[in-house]
């Protein structure tokens, strides 16, 4: 999606405007996951992020105030449901422990 770079010319597919987007919201994924743990969902909600959704409307807002661009195809209805909150972030968490069980030499 072109609204996702603060800069960029040129029309894009739907397909690929979609792909941006999905890719976008998996680094969102990928980097609450790294900082928050099973947190995330919680600190999120603190901050008012339900779902995909309301990404879309801070790009959206970023847009709004010139931070962002998008072209006519652009639609915050691209957001929707990407992922399950519930299944990401809580369901599908996985604890590390590889660190935990290792030895250190003395």
């Amino acid at each position: 999606m072109q609204g996702l770079k603060a800069g960029g010319d040129g029309d894009r597919s739907p397909l690929a405007q979609q792909d941006g987007i999905t890719s976008a919201l998996e680094g969102v994924r990928v980097l609450a996951l790294k900082q928050f743990g099973l947190m995330t969902q919680t600190v999120f909600k603190q901050w008012g992020v339900q779902s995909t959704k309301d990404f879309g409307k801070m790009v959206f807002e970023m847009i709004e105030h010139g931070r962002m661009r998008k072209t006519d195809n652009d639609r915050l209805e691209d957001f929707v449901d990407i992922y399950d909150f519930q299944q990401v972030f809580d369901a599908n968490y996985i604890i590390d422990t590889s660190e935990v069980f290792t030895r250190n030499p003395a």
